[in-house]
């Protein structure tokens, strides 16, 4: 997991062709102070019950710190326009827990 994805990479790569999408699906920030709340609770048993299972709880404990320093659902919106990304918007799940992220290469470029 990348917290700071070159999107701008996509954009310019031959992986991507012109007028297709691009669709990513990241967990995010829940909108409902409440949900978020209890979001961070649920966060803070991730690591121990990791290390119960796999022995290990610094894997999980990279996944929290990595969903809370990354950008919000507007940012992310934001980096996928800055990239040259046409039509772009996102979809909150979950009251925003993860968010699908959606961008379209254009046809001609800019």
């Amino acid at each position: 997991r990348s917290t700071l994805f070159p999107y701008t990479t996509l954009f310019r790569s031959r992986v991507l062709k012109p007028g297709a999408p691009l669709l990513v699906l990241e967990f995010s920030k829940p909108q409902d102070p409440l949900l978020e709340s209890a979001y961070k609770v649920f966060q803070t048993l991730w690591p121990p019950v990791g290390k119960f299972f796999v022995g290990d709880a610094q894997p999980y404990q990279y996944l929290v710190d990595s969903i809370r320093v990354h950008p919000d659902q507007k940012a992310l919106k934001q980096m996928f326009e800055d990239a040259g990304f046409e039509e772009t918007q996102y979809h909150n799940l979950v009251g925003g827990v993860a968010a699908i992220h959606r961008g379209v290469k254009p046809l001609a470029a800019h």
